[in-house]
């Protein structure tokens, strides 16, 4: 993973020099199922423009390093250890007030979309919407 303090590009030796410091999306998983965390890590990495920093599996450790390294992105499961995902997305929001978080979770129902909403979420992404393929093109309009 690469260090969670730099925010720009460094593809290529000359990157910074020749075209100015291209800005990268910084971005943080709290997913506490390890197969798809790390799935939706690789398939991030592949992204042009955004890192990911860290991947957490717990509430309250992804909690408290968001609130360190403050992420311009967070791709959040609901459903977590620790305080959950609602509970987090809170406290994210209101102490980072530019947090873009992205919801990922098996539970669509219109009440749960409405509390994650009031909740600070922009976006919400549903194992029953389709596949997660879906997942990026909702994250990059959090960022535009």
């Amino acid at each position: 993973m690469s260090s969670p303090l730099v925010k720009y590009s460094t593809c290529g030796p000359f990157t910074g020099l020749t075209q100015g410091l291209d800005v990268m999306k910084i971005v943080v998983v709290i997913k506490d199922q390890t197969a798809i965390r790390e799935m939706l890590a690789e398939f991030i990495r592949m992204t042009p423009g955004y890192d990911i920093v860290d991947m957490f599996g717990d509430g309250q450790l992804g909690l408290d390093r968001c609130l360190e390294i403050q992420p311009d992105i967070v791709v959040l499961d609901v459903g977590l250890p620790g305080p959950n995902g609602i509970e987090v997305l809170r406290q994210l929001t209101a102490r980072i007030p530019s947090i873009k978080v992205l919801i990922l979770s098996g539970k669509g129902s219109p009440s749960n979309i409405r509390e994650l909403l009031a909740a600070g979420a922009q976006e919400a992404l549903f194992r029953t919407a389709g596949r997660f393929s879906n997942l990026w093109p909702k994250a990059s309009r959090l960022v535009r």
